[in-house]
This record gives structure tokens, C-alpha cells and sequence, in this order.
């Protein structure tokens, strides 16, 4: 099954991987929360076939401060300094409780005009309050994230002179960017 992962960076280069089994649980949470309660419609059910209309909502006058910066958390090498940990932890415990019982699982045959017959159980993996539990806790300066173990860690690149994975620097990189620029 896939995982997603905090990444925790100390003296600017990413530590071990802090998992949380089950992708679903973190970004895809997050784009399905968003998702159903501002872009749904009769003919589109699921953000996986839209995502590009799922991104423009981080500058979107329709969400609050707190959904655009946990939205804005789950792009390609977006970081949070430690300075911002306790900022990002209300903002994710804030999404949590505007957003966690408006999502709906509907699976693809149950969307179908003849539902399959089956009983689903709708549960929904949602892991934004136990990264928030790391975060109050956490002691690095910076973490960034892993969305889906299905995907490319953008943390390491491949150096093919080496044959090896190099890890990402923060103090030298500029392919990242702080969710809060304060």
C-alpha cells in the first residue's frame, strides 16, 4: 500500500522519512475535502479527473487563509519552516474540523448508473492531526512532504555519475519555496 511521509530536514538536508501509511490520508484527503465542497458537480465526482482545477484554488477568494496555506502545503517542494510549525498546526487542525465530515467516499462502481450491489464501507484515512502531533513536538528546522509513495521523492535526485541518490539541500537548493514567506 502506498504511504506518505513528512520530510524533516536538519542543517538543510531531508532525514529519515516520518511515515503514514496509506497516501490517501494526506494529500488526497486534502484534495478531496476541497474538492467536494468547492468544485464538485453533477458531471465531475472526483478532483482525479480535474486536478487542474484544483490547484487555481490557492489563490481563490472563496477559501479561508487556513485551507489555501494546507492546500499550498500538499505542491511539489513546498516547506514549512519551524518558525511556522505551531501556524501550520492550527491551520491543519482548523481544515480537519471544517472539512472532515464532508467528505464522501463514492467508489467509481457506485457512480455508475446501475451500482454495483456491494456494501462499501465508507471510511475515510485522514492524517492531518497526527502530523500536526509531530509538528508540536518536532525539533527540525523545516519539513517538507511526500505525498504518495507511488511518486518520486522530489527531496533526492538521481546523480548518475555516482549512481546514487543525493539528497535535496535547503541552503543551497532553489527549487522549494516556504508556504509562509513570514
Amino acid at each position: 500500500m502506498s504511504y506518505c511521509a513528512i520530510i524533516p530536514f536538519k542543517e538543510g538536508k531531508p532525514q529519515e522519512e516520518i511515515v503514514f501509511h496509506n497516501s490517501s490520508g494526506g494529500a488526497a484527503f486534502i484534495f478531496t475535502a476541497l474538492f467536494n465542497r468547492y468544485l464538485r458537480t453533477e458531471t465531475e465526482t472526483s478532483w482525479l479527473w480535474c486536478s487542474d482545477k484544483l490547484w487555481p484554488l490557492v489563490e481563490s477568494e472563496d477559501l479561508e487563509d487556513f485551507e489555501k496555506s494546507v492546500l499550498a502545503s500538499t505542491f511539489d517542494t513546498a516547506i514549512i519552516r519551524h518558525k511556522n510549525f505551531s501556524r501550520y498546526v492550527a491551520h491543519l487542525l482548523l481544515f480537519c474540523e471544517k472539512h472532515s465530515h464532508s467528505i464522501e467516499i463514492k467508489l467509481p462502481c457506485c457512480e455508475a448508473r446501475e451500482p454495483c450491489g456491494r456494501k462499501h464501507i465508507s471510511h475515510v484515512v485522514c492524517h492531518l492531526r497526527k502530523w500536526a502531533e509531530y509538528l508540536l513536538t518536532s525539533t527540525v528546522e523545516a519539513v517538507g512532504f511526500y505525498h504518495t509513495s507511488c511518486g518520486e521523492n522530489l527531496w533526492y535526485h538521481y546523480d548518475e555519475c555516482s549512481d546514487q541518490d543525493v539528497p535535496y539541500d535547503l541552503y543551497i537548493g532553489k527549487d522549494h519555496f516556504e508556504i509562509y514567506d513570514g
